[in-house]
């Protein structure tokens, strides 16, 4: 058994708040079971947690409640945690895995250099009046290394899918037919004039070279017309490299990115009910949500190794006026421009040192970056720059019931 305690206090220049954070992991041969809660002040619980649930000025949240087993090629859990699909570290565009966690049953099966995912969960439900729309995830991912596992691809659908009573669809859990003959086959749900399954395909890979440069992409397509159609595609691209080099005698690595997401990509409100691709209020895929394009460049220095370290974050985000929660209007838009206008370029810049011990943890330095939720929302009227402090404190036990 493993216990572990955070406590975490932030101040930067949009906001102050405390961070309070247990984990309890207990394992069993091949078995696994983590436990996670986090409590936040509640002015910032939304935006962080995406609760809205408060007790004496704090709101929480389990983050984590899993279960999973895992054993030689078959992996499978159940519970929930956030879940991460793609290539980007922090701002993949399939899953970012910094949405609020859902509840979902994953497994994974693995044979060689092939393997397959898939995915079947529950998000956070909303209200029309009085009833309970219930909203429903479900994905599957094939994945293939080749070359000596220099090149590895990733190619697969998700779908989110919604309706009062509704209950998960056994045709999103088949392993092989495309959630598109859902519709051929009127197994998708139409209620009053608004489509309720909301699909996106989706294919990620990385390239290794001389094991030192990796080139990697990712690349979603929420809606694509095929035909003369007055309306913007739904696309969303991006493209990085991520490698390092030795100044000083000490290893720097950095990455950049290079993001395009188009206007209405995600967004699904007004055609479905609650079909859009958040869960809580906040994206589930680029943490900064749709009609974006960006350039982010980041790089990190351990000056002493495993006790003090370097980063310097730039991210040039030409932001649209469409927000995540803002109502679907990809109609006679051919002409508009992208992103739409009026548009707001933000220059996101972050440096941090930092000092870790084994139960303490300090970073400080300058940044402007708000919150993700806020830039997704369209929240943000100016950026505010200053320097910020990240003050964390753990403790750790373990045990042996044995």
């Amino acid at each position: 058994i493993e216990t572990e305690l955070e406590l975490s206090n932030l101040n930067n220049p949009y906001f102050k708040y405390s961070h309070y954070e247990a984990q309890l992991k207990l394992s069993h041969q091949n078995w696994k079971l983590i436990i996670n809660p986090e409590v936040v002040d509640s002015y910032v619980g939304k935006k962080v947690l995406g609760t809205n649930f408060s007790r004496e000025k704090f709101m929480g949240r389990f983050c984590k409640s899993v279960l999973s087993y895992d054993k030689d090629n078959f992996n499978f859990q159940i519970g929930r945690s956030p879940i991460k699909w793609g290539q980007s570290y922090e701002q993949s565009i399939i899953q970012s895995g910094y949405a609020p966690s859902y509840d979902h049953l994953i497994f994974e099966l693995s044979l060689n250099n092939l393997s397959a995912k898939f995915l079947a969960g529950q998000l956070g439900s909303q209200k029309i009046g009085s009833e309970r729309i219930l909203r429903l995830i479900s994905g599957r991912r094939f994945s293939g290394a080749f070359l000596n596992k220099k090149l590895n691809i990733s190619l697969g659908e998700q779908i989110i899918y919604t309706g009062k009573n509704r209950s998960h669809e056994l045709f999103y859990l088949n392993p092989a037919i495309p959630y598109v003959f859902a519709a051929y086959e009127d197994n998708d749900l139409d209620v009053d004039s608004l489509n309720n399954d909301n699909s996106m395909i989706f294919i990620d890979a990385n390239y290794n070279i001389k094991g030192k440069h990796l080139i990697y992409f990712e690349f979603i397509i929420d809606d694509f017309q095929i035909y003369d159609d007055p309306v913007q595609d739904m696309l969303g691209l991006k493209i990085g490299v991520r490698s390092h080099f030795r100044i000083l005698n000490r290893i720097v690595n950095w990455e950049v990115e290079l993001t395009e997401i188009d206007t209405w990509t995600y967004i699904h409100s007004g055609r479905g009910q609650f079909t859009s691709w958040q869960n809580l209020g906040h994206p589930i895929g680029h943490p900064y949500g749709s009609d974006l394009k960006s350039l982010k460049i980041l790089s990190e220095i351990w000056l002493k190794k495993e006790s003090i370290f370097f980063k310097a974050e730039y991210n040039r985000l030409v932001k649209g006026s469409v927000g995540l929660n803002d109502m679907w209007g990809n109609i006679n838009s051919l002409s508009n421009s992208f992103p739409s206008s009026p548009e707001k370029t933000l220059t996101l810049i972050q440096t941090t040192i930092g000092f870790q011990l084994k139960n303490f943890s300090l970073e400080t330095g300058y940044s402007n970056i708000p919150l993700s939720y806020d830039i997704a929302n369209n929240l943000v009227k100016e950026l505010s720059g200053g320097f910020f402090i990240d003050l964390k404190i753990s403790s750790r036990f373990d045990f042996n019931l044995n």
